[in-house]
C-alpha cells in the first residue's frame, strides 16, 4: 500500500519489514510472559508500582513519599515481604507509565491473576520496541536510499540481546528510544528539506522523550542547536521560529519540571538528592576513566547485561556477555569499524589540500592531548576544561567540510558530533555524580545509549557498507547469523541464568 503523503513520504512499506516486525513482536511477547522472570528488568518494581498508582487513580507518585505498592513488595522482596520501599522511579516523568496504565487497566478487565497483571504492562515496551524498529527502517531508508540495508539494520537491532531483553520488561528506556528515534527521523527530514514543520515535529518528539526521561535533553541540546543553524530567513524570523520550536520541545517535560519545582524547589531532582547520608568522593572525568573500566562495561552492557533482582529474589544478579559470544561480537565489530575508518580516510583524502591538512592536523592534535591526559602526569598537560572542549568538538571538524560535503555526508558528521556530546555529557553529568555519591560504578547499563542507535548505524555501520557494497544475499546471511547468535545466547546463557544454573 502506498501512502499519499505525510509520515511515509510516498514510499511503499516492504512486506519483509512487516515480517520482521511481526516476528519481533511475537518473540518479545513470549519473552515478556513466559521467559523473562518478574523483576529481572532493571527497576521494574518501581515502574510497575508507578503504573499501578496511575491505573488505580491514585495520581502521580511523589519522590521521597510514595512507596512501592505492597502487592509488588510481597511478590518481589522475598527476604522481607513487609518491607517499606520508597519508589525511586517517582523521579521520572510519567508519559511511559501513562501508556502502561492503559494496558494494565484493559488487562484488569479480563483477569485479576497477579501472575498476568504484573506482566501485562510489559506489552508497553513490546509495542514501543517494535515501533522503534519501524522508525529506524524509515530513517535509514531515507538516509541511505537503500531499502535492503535499512531492512537488515532494523532486523539486527531487533536481534541485540539487550534490546530484546528490555523490550520484554516494564521499563521506560524502550519508550525513550522510540521517541528519540522519531525525533532523529524528522531532524534528518528538516536538514534535507529545510521545511519548518519537520523541525517542529522533531522538537515535539524529543519533548515526548523528555516526558519519559530527562536524559533526552542530552540529545535535544545538539539537535536544537543544529536546527537553529539551519533555520532560514532573517535573524528576527529565525529567533521567532526557534522560540516556537523550543517551546514545542519543552512543553511536555515542562509540566513535570514545574511540578518538581513546586514540590522540591528543584526541577531536576532525583532520588539520590533525597539521601542526606551519602558520602561524596570528588573525582574528575579523566581520573574516573583512568581508574574504572567504564568503556569496557558500557561496550559489553550495550549488547547484554541481563537480569536484576528477580532471579536473586531481591538481590541484584546480573549476567554480562562474555566468552565466545563476546569474542565473536568483538571480531565482527572490529571488521566493521575498520572498514568504516578506511571509508572516512578516503573521504578525507578526496578533500581539497587545505581542508585535508587542517582535518588531519586537528585529529592528530586531539589524540595527542587525549593520550597525554590518560597516560602522563596531569601537571604537564592542558587544564581539564580545555580538554573537555576539545574532546566534545572532535567531530566538529565537519564544519570545515561544509562546502565540500554533500547533504547526507554533512548530516553524518553532525551525527558524530551529537554522539560525542551525548557520550561525554552522560558520563560527566550522570555517571560521575553517582560514582562520587556511592563510591562504586553506577549507571553502567548500555541501554542508556540506545537513543543513539540510528546515528550509530549511519556513522559506523553505513560507511563500511558503502565501501564493500555487499550483495543482498550476503545481508540476508548476516541477518540469519545475528538471529542464530541471539538464539544461542538465550539458550546457552540467558535462560540457564534465569533458571539459576549459573548461580
Amino acid at each position: 500500500m502506498r501512502e499519499s503523503s505525510g509520515f511515509f513520504k510516498d514510499m511503499q512499506i516492504p512486506r519483509f519489514l512487516w515480517i520482521i516486525l511481526i516476528l519481533f513482536f511475537i518473540k518479545c511477547t513470549i519473552l515478556a510472559f513466559f521467559i523473562t522472570p518478574l523483576w529481572d528488568i532493571p527497576d521494574e518494581p518501581g515502574h510497575y508500582s508507578y503504573i499501578q498508582d496511575i491505573a488505580m487513580g491514585e495520581g502521580l507518585p511523589v519522590l521521597g513519599e510514595t512507596i512501592i505498592a505492597p502487592n509488588v513488595v510481597e511478590n518481589w522482596w522475598l527476604q522481607n515481604k513487609e518491607a517499606r520501599h520508597l519508589n525511586w522511579i517517582a523521579q521520572h516523568p510519567p508519559l511511559y507509565h501513562i501508556f502502561g496504565a492503559i494496558f494494565l487497566k484493559i488487562g484488569g478487565i479480563f483477569t485479576q491473576d497477579p501472575h498476568w497483571l504484573f506482566r501485562i504492562p510489559r506489552l508497553t515496551s513490546v509495542f514501543f520496541a517494535t515501533g522503534t524498529l519501524f522508525v529506524i527502517f524509515l530513517f535509514l531508508r531515507e538516509f541511505t536510499k537503500d531499502e535492503f540495508f535499512a531492512l537488515t539494520c532494523s532486523a539486527i537491532v531487533g536481534l541485540i540481546p539487550m534490546y530484546s531483553n528490555m523490550a520484554s520488561g516494564t521499563n521506560h528506556d524502550v519508550g525513550l528510544v522510540f521517541f528519540c528515534s522519531l525525533s532523529i527521523l524528522f531532524f534528518y527530514r528538516f536538514i534535507s528539506t529545510k521545511l519548518e514543520k519537520n523541525a517542529y515535529l522533531s522538537a515535539l518528539f524529543i519533548g515526548a522523550a523528555g516526558a519519559i526521561k530527562f536524559s533526552a535533553g542530552l540529545l535535544a541540546i545538539p539537535i536544537l542547536l543544529i536546527i537553529f543553524i539551519y533555520l532560514q530567513g532573517a535573524w528576527l524570523i529565525k529567533l521567532k521560529n526557534m522560540a516556537g520550536i523550543c517551546i514545542t520541545a519543552a512543553i511536555l517535560p515542562g509540566f513535570y519540571l514545574v511540578r518538581n519545582w513546586i514540590l522540591f524547589s528543584n526541577p531536576f531532582i532525583i532520588s539520590v538528592d533525597m539521601d542526606k547520608t551519602v558520602n561524596i568522593k570528588s573525582v574528575g572525568l579523566i581520573e574516573y576513566l583512568q581508574i574504572n573500566p567504564v568503556i569496557d562495561h558500557l561496550f559489553k552492557n550495550f549488547f547484554a547485561l541481563i537480569g536484576w533482582t528477580g532471579t536473586g529474589n531481591g538481590d541484584v544478579l546480573l549476567f554480562q556477555i562474555s566468552g565466545n559470544f563476546l569474542l565473536l561480537l568483538v571480531i565482527s565489530l572490529f571488521i566493521i569499524l575498520s572498514l568504516s575508518f578506511w571509508e572516512y580516510i578516503q573521504e578525507i583524502i578526496n578533500l581539497k589540500e587545505r581542508e585535508k591538512y587542517l582535518i588531519i592536523g586537528f585529529i592528530i592534535l586531539t589524540f595527542i592531548i587525549i593520550y597525554m591526559h590518560l597516560f602522563f602526569n596531569k601537571e604537564y598537560i592542558l587544564p581539564q576544561g580545555l580538554l573537555y572542549s576539545i574532546i566534545l568538538t572532535i567531530p566538529f571538524f565537519s564544519l570545515a567540510l561544509i562546502k565540500s560535503m554533500s547533504g547526507d555526508n554533512l548530516f553524518r558528521y553532525f551525527s558524530l558530533t551529537i554522539i560525542a556530546f551525548y557520550f561525554i555529557a552522560f558520563i560527566y553529568f550522570f555517571m560521575i555524580p553517582l560514582y562520587e555519591t556511592f563510591g562504586v560504578l553506577r549507571a553502567m547499563h548500555g541501554r542508556y545509549f540506545f537513543p543513539l542507535i540510528p546515528l550509530l548505524i549511519i556513522c559506523y555501520i553505513y560507511p563500511a557498507y558503502k565501501l564493500i557494497k555487499p550483495q543482498q544475499w550476503v545481508l540476508f546471511l548476516i541477518i540469519i547469523g545475528a538471529a542464530l547468535f541471539e538464539l544461542s545466547f538465550y539458550l546457552f546463557g540467558v535462560i540457564p541464568f534465569f533458571q539459576g544454573v549459573f548461580l
